[in-house]
């Protein structure tokens, strides 16, 4: 999925050190010096990847309280999430500005039985909005997966907040793929995120297809799934 405040599980280039999972580089900004940094995303950082989820999509679930809306946001935080090698963000001293996820064709992760616990204490509308994102995402993931070889990888989410942090991060990720020997890299969003952006940086599109996602108030809301050779 994807913003720049993006979302997609989708946003400025830097110097990559070799011998080294990392980019550092140095910023001015109306005279305040700062150190931008790309480094591994680990679980303590999870509680400030929640707050942006929600922040980006905070105005999707009109007449829903924060506090469901967070859920949801932790939910779709939680699908895209492994432990593995793709993990990633940006920071300006020690503050998350945009991350991505990424995962190869049979990572595992339980956001299934997490949220399986959750819905236990949802009814009405929000019920029926979380087991409808949950089979959004389930639907999607699978179909995807189908295009999926050993040697491919998936970009599973991406979120930015701060202009141009997100295509240095692509980039980034793009480059330790490589590295790994990864031959195409897959993803899929929707019309309601930037999908232009994606065509824009030598993706193609496979897929398009209607979809009716009840979440959803487009007539036209659409479902795109895109690959580039690495």
């Amino acid at each position: 999925m994807d913003q720049e405040t993006t979302i997609n599980r989708l946003t400025f280039p830097a110097h990559h050190s070799s011998g080294n999972n990392f980019e550092v580089s140095t910023c001015f900004f109306k005279q305040h010096l700062f150190k931008m940094e790309i480094s591994k995303l680990n679980n303590s950082d999870l509680p400030q990847v929640y707050e942006m989820a929600f922040e980006a999509w905070k105005d999707a679930y009109p007449g829903q309280s924060d506090a469901f809306i967070r859920k949801v946001s932790k939910f779709i935080v939680r699908k895209n999430y492994y432990e593995n090698d793709y993990r990633y963000k940006i920071s300006e001293d020690g503050i998350i500005r945009a991350i991505l996820l990424g995962c190869e064709k049979d990572d595992k992760n339980n956001a299934l039985e997490w949220v399986e616990l959750q819905t236990k204490d949802l009814h009405g509308s929000e019920l029926l909005i979380m087991n409808n994102q949950k089979d959004y995402l389930v639907k999607s993931d699978d179909l995807l997966a189908t295009y999926l070889t050993d040697i491919d990888i998936k970009l599973a989410l991406f979120i930015s907040n701060k202009r141009g942090y997100g295509t240095k991060l692509l980039n980034h990720f793009m480059k330790e793929s490589q590295v790994k020997g990864k031959d195409k890299m897959y993803l899929w969003t929707d019309s309601s995120c930037n999908h232009h952006y994606y065509p824009k940086q030598g993706f193609e599109e496979i897929l398009s297809f209607a979809n009716a996602n009840a979440n959803m108030m487009e007539e036209d809301y659409r479902t795109l799934f895109y690959s580039k050779k690495i």
